[in-house]
Order: C-alpha cells, then sequence, then structure tokens
C-alpha cells in the first residue's frame, strides 16, 4: 500500500506539472508570435521601414528558437528533477514495504519498475530475479528481466 499511494502520488503530480507546461508552452507561443507578427506588419506598412519588414520575415524562426528553449527548459530542469525526485521517493517507500515484507512480490515488482523508469537495470534486474526466487516461474518477472537483459546489450 505505501509504494502504490507513493507511486500514484508522485507520479500524478509530476505528469500534471507537465502537461500544464507543454499545454501552456503551446497555446501561448503561437499566441505572442501571432500577436508580435501582426504588430510588427502593420508597423512597418505604416512606416515603410526595411528594417522592420526583415524583421517580420524572422519572426518565425524567432518563435521557432523560443519554443525549442522553453522544451529543452522542460526536459531538464521540470520533468527531470521532478521525475526523479518522485522516483526517488516511491523507491525509498518501496524498499521500506521490502524490508517489512520481504516474501510479497509486488514489492519488488513496484522497486524494479520504479528502477527501470530511471535506467537502473542492475538494480532492476536484481528485483525481477528476487521475484523469481519468491515466485519461481513468474511469467511478468521473466518478461521484465528478458527485456531488461536485452536492454543493457546481454
Amino acid at each position: 500500500m505505501l509504494v502504490l499511494e507513493a507511486m500514484a502520488l508522485g507520479g500524478a503530480q509530476v505528469g500534471n506539472n507537465v502537461l500544464d507546461f507543454v499545454f501552456l508552452s503551446m497555446v501561448t507561443i503561437p499566441l505572442v508570435w501571432l500577436v508580435a507578427l501582426i504588430l510588427c506588419r502593420r508597423e512597418a506598412k505604416r512606416r515603410q521601414r526595411s528594417k522592420l519588414l526583415r524583421l517580420y520575415h524572422l519572426l518565425p524562426f524567432g518563435a521557432w528558437a523560443l519554443h525549442l528553449l522553453i522544451l529543452v527548459f522542460l526536459h531538464y530542469a521540470v520533468v527531470g528533477g521532478s521525475f526523479r525526485r518522485a522516483n526517488d521517493r516511491a523507491t525509498a517507500k518501496a524498499s521500506e514495504a521490502i524490508k517489512l515484507t520481504p516474501s510479497q512480490p509486488e514489492n519488488y515488482f513496484a522497486r524494479g519498475n520504479l528502477r527501470t523508469d530511471v535506467g537502473k537495470y542492475d538494480d532492476a534486474i536484481a528485483d525481477f530475479t528476487a521475484i523469481l526466487r519468491v515466485e519461481p516461474g513468474d511469467p511478468i518477472a521473466q518478461s521484465n528481466l528478458q527485456y531488461l537483459q536485452k536492454r543493457k546489450g546481454h
């Protein structure tokens, strides 16, 4: 129960933050670009200035660059940091649950999946191997173990 609670709270919070940020960037950037485009074009026509007309033609590239910067920020600052912190908390809860009830494979599954999500394949392999010691022949644990071994290149 501790593991599921930690996974649900941590994952939901990170997911909502990411979706909000992506939606905000997908909606606001085209709107800002369109307003800037209209204002620049109007001013360029009114003043007959060639520099403003050149700026008008560069606006799509500026909007594209701004959007890329926002997505890079999203990836490294928001997704990476929040996801890893939530994953670390959930992994700690799973480890705590394993100490309390070492014979329950669900806790090993949760911790193995959490470790797989962040690329800790050796630790995840150890968790899925522990499941096979508790319940030999478990098809899901065997499948996950094979996936991780292929992923590692064995």
